[in-house]
């Protein structure tokens, strides 16, 4: 049996975010932020790093205040699907990487082959959190997820997934 997980894309609807227009400024896209959909218990839950840390929040409480730009429903087994749902539940409250950030700049500004600065242990930006569950249940991901980019995350799921895996969503 299958069960379907969602990758969202999304951009701050907020006044007030900064980082929101300036991460679609640098990827040149619609979106800034990269999250993961699950059901608990019938309960459609976000599970994101975002901010301040990773943490879950229901469907509709997260779009009240984010717009959705883009969704893929990818479809997987149901010991992979209470796998990943697992391994959401064991990274929530750990916290948000800025040094990542930094990385992803410094590095593609400056043509590093190497991140400049190192992250803590237990953060994640968003699309390192996805990035690592896509990498660790659903396909292999080449590169480095300290430097991965919801756009990225977005190119990954494009060109390994075939189009009867799941489905697209355009908003």
């Amino acid at each position: 049996m299958l069960k379907a997980i969602q990758i969202g894309f999304t951009k701050s609807l907020s006044p007030f975010s900064i980082m929101s227009p300036l991460i679609r400024f640098y990827q040149g896209t619609e979106y800034s932020h990269v999250y993961i959909e699950l059901e608990d218990q019938e309960v459609p839950l976000i599970y994101q790093a975002d901010v301040h840390s990773v943490y879950c929040i229901h469907r509709d409480i997260f779009l009240s205040s984010n717009e959705l730009v883009t969704e893929y429903s990818i479809n997987v087994d149901m010991d992979v699907y209470y796998a990943i749902l697992k391994h959401c539940k064991e990274r929530l409250g750990y916290c948000y990487s800025y040094t990542q950030i930094l990385n992803i700049f410094f590095t593609n500004a400056f043509s590093l082959n190497r991140v400049p600065f190192i992250p803590a242990n237990k953060s994640y930006t968003c699309s390192e959190f996805v990035g690592e569950i896509l990498n660790k249940f659903i396909f292999k991901v080449e590169q480095n997820l300290d430097l991965v980019t919801p756009r990225d995350i977005e190119h990954l799921i494009l060109k390994n997934l075939p189009f009867n895996s799941g489905t697209y969503m355009r908003y």
